[in-house]
């Protein structure tokens, strides 16, 4: 898998400090999430049409740890959890939430991420003999 990738969706999320340890930690994770989509669907590897679900698995399970640890500094709570556009398509969590805390939006947004495509991953599941 292309990290860079991973790399681009977190930037465009607002997590802009990648340092060599967060690099380490997104190739740990992104070995994890393939293998979870591979081991699920039976699979010898993974088909490229789930790379972006892929890309947005790892990225929420990355800033989800950040989170847990407190180690999710400088990162722009107001933005990147009232807003998410990829292309065409736009997701936005604060929209009648307005009693929402940035932080209970920011949860909104990692769940999101960590569970996207499961209907397109289930496409690609094969029987298993």
């Amino acid at each position: 898998m292309n990290l860079d990738l991973v790399y681009d969706r977190l930037k465009m999320l607002s997590y802009t400090d990648i340092s060599q340890n967060d690099k380490a930690i997104i190739a740990l994770l992104a070995n994890k999430v393939e293998s979870t989509i591979l081991l699920k669907c039976n699979l010898a590897e993974v088909p490229d049409a789930l790379t972006p679900i892929i890309v947005d698995r790892v990225c929420g399970e990355f800033l989800w740890s950040l989170k847990q640890l407190g180690h999710l500094k400088h990162f722009n709570l107001e933005s990147a959890a009232k807003q998410v556009i990829l292309g065409d398509a736009t997701v936005t969590f604060a929209v009648g939430d307005g009693d929402k805390t940035p932080e209970a939006r920011l949860d909104a947004l990692l769940s999101y991420l960590m569970i996207e495509g499961e209907d397109e991953i289930l496409c690609y599941r094969q029987l298993k003999w």
